[in-house]
């Protein structure tokens, strides 16, 4: 687990998403969780963001 802390638009998303995805890519395990507020929020900030998943 990994929490980011910083004024907006310092670029936690995007180093979260990076380093999550590095470790997605070398775990042995098949689920893995992206937490937001809600669903849209996920899609907006995560999934569907220039460099997102």
């Amino acid at each position: 687990m990994e929490f980011l802390e910083g004024t907006t638009a310092a670029g936690k998303t995007t180093v979260g998403l990076f380093k999550f995805m590095l470790k997605v890519a070398e775990s042995p395990k098949k689920l893995h969780i992206i937490a937001a507020k809600d669903t849209g929020t996920a899609e907006k900030s995560i999934i569907n963001k220039d460099l997102g998943i």
